[in-house]
């Protein structure tokens, strides 16, 4: 019995060393899986190469994030619907290249953000929702040609986007229900996807489609 206790002890205390050690998240084979902490100022640690799916869902404690340097890819939904966060940082020299599907959707106090140089592409969706939105910087280095569909969709406050010249495409819905963003800020060489309704009744009623459920 007494063993036992001691084992335990000494597991609770080793769960302990590991989750300070990496600021509150579970980190495996460099994969971020999970945050776990309570913390509102996050800080990614250096181990950390991709942040995993779900990894921040849902976690309104979370108000800013400052991403390592060693970070390449942010996946599906890392921080879906982290409804407080205000502010994502990267290190001067971030090595991240992918932000995937729906990974700062619903991330509502989200207001400026400047994707790092090494950057290469967005996924779709991947600030759908992001109500506050106001101003987005992408990179001249984005290898990517497209702005994927739905990416920026009802960031309702959306004023500004700054969009290198190689971007050739803008997907469907990208913009929809952005407003008050200036169009004229996408280049004019870039092709622009009609939106597949014929009716405002139509494009009111298909939230539902543009998450894909």
């Amino acid at each position: 019995m007494i063993i036992s206790f001691i084992l335990l002890c000494l597991i609770i205390i080793l769960i302990a060393i590991y989750l300070c050690r990496n600021r509150g998240c579970i980190v495996i084979n460099h994969l971020l899986i999970k945050y776990i902490g309570f913390a509102n100022k996050i800080n990614i640690p250096n181990n950390v190469y991709a942040i995993g799916r779900e990894a921040f869902l849902g976690n309104n404690r979370i108000e800013s994030v400052f991403i390592s340097s060693s970070v390449v890819s942010i996946c599906d939904c890392a921080f879906l619907k982290c409804e407080n966060l205000k502010r994502i940082e990267f290190a001067g020299n971030s090595e991240l290249r992918y932000i995937n599907h729906l990974a700062f959707e619903g991330c509502h106090n989200l207001t400026e953000i400047t994707l790092p140089p090494a950057m290469l592409g967005i996924a779709s969706q991947s600030f759908f929702e992001c109500t506050g939105l106001e101003k987005i910087i992408l990179p001249k280095s984005f290898s990517f040609d497209t702005i994927p569909w739905g990416a920026f969709a009802n960031c309702i406050n959306l004023k500004e986007i700054i969009i290198p010249d190689n971007i050739k495409y803008i997907g469907v819905n990208a913009f929809k229900g952005s407003d008050n963003l200036d169009l004229s800020m996408i280049p004019s060489t870039a092709i622009v996807a009609p939106s597949p309704y014929s009716t405002e009744t139509e494009v009111e009623n298909d939230d539902e489609e543009l998450r894909g459920i």
